[in-house]
C-alpha cells in the first residue's frame, strides 16, 4: 500500500487506493486502508483534501508546492503548481509576520467539462 501511495500523481480516496492495491494483486480490506491512512496522516506523512463528502489523501512532498482545483459538480480533482501564487503567499505571510511552515490551497468551482455544459 505504501508503494501505491508514493506512486500516485494526485490525491486519491480510500476506495481508490484499495482498488489500486487490489489491481496490483495484493488483497487488502478497506478497514486496513482507512487505518493506514489515519496513521500516516497523524504522523504528518499524508495530506488530506476534502472533496464534497469524500476525503482524499496524498503524500506530503517537502518543498513541492502542489495545490488542487476541485469541481463541485462532478468531483474531479486536478493538481496544479503556480509560482506566482507561491510568491503572493510568501509576501502575504511576511506581511502578517508569520514564518510559513507550509500551506494548502484548494480552489473550488467548475471543471472545464462542467463549465462547458453549464454555458
Amino acid at each position: 500500500m505504501l508503494g501505491t501511495l508514493a506512486a500516485q500523481h494526485c490525491c486519491l480516496s480510500a476506495h481508490d487506493i484499495a482498488e489500486r492495491v487490489r489491481t496490483d494483486g495484493r488483497p487488502v480490506g478497506l478497514a486496513t486502508v482507512y487505518r493506514t491512512l489515519d496513521l500516516l496522516f497523524s504522523l504528518g506523512l499524508l495530506q488530506r483534501v476534502d472533496v464534497a463528502t469524500t476525503a482524499r489523501y496524498e503524500p506530503v512532498r517537502l518543498g513541492a508546492a502542489h495545490h488542487h482545483a476541485v469541481c463541485d459538480s462532478c468531483g474531479r480533482v486536478d493538481a496544479f503548481e503556480d509560482e506566482t501564487l507561491e510568491q503572493v503567499l510568501r509576501v502575504a505571510t511576511g506581511r502578517i509576520g508569520y514564518e510559513s511552515a507550509g500551506h494548502e490551497v484548494t480552489v473550488h468551482g467548475a471543471c472545464p467539462d462542467c463549465a462547458e455544459v453549464a454555458a
